[in-house]
């Protein structure tokens, strides 16, 4: 079986250093994970950014500005704590959850 780019010994190292989390809030995803999503903060179109480092991290930015920022454990910590998008969980909202990325 081939598979594009692991001929290529850049693309494979950057692929094998993703990380994969055994945290149970996690669901597999680790260290570098990001993603982004734009909806209304504060009643403006704003860029979310989420990603896991040390912890899960939650940023708002309207333009370049950084209108809010939470570290938590997991992604429902931080969205409970932000207290929009109630409907939905942490993990779904990070797509940590959607087997389509």
């Amino acid at each position: 079986m081939v598979v594009i780019g692991f001929e290529d010994e850049i693309i494979t190292n950057e692929l094998f250093q993703i990380g994969i989390s055994s945290h149970k809030g996690y669901y597999g995803a680790g260290l570098e994970f990001l993603s982004t999503l734009i909806t209304k903060y504060k009643g403006k179109q704003s860029l979310f950014i989420q990603s896991i480092e040390d912890n899960c991290n939650l940023d708002v930015y309207d333009g370049d500005i950084n209108q809010y920022h939470n570290e938590g454990i997991t992604p429902d910590e931080i969205w409970k704590s932000i207290n929009i998008l109630n409907k939905f969980d942490g993990a779904a909202l990070f797509g940590i959850t959607n087997s389509y990325i």
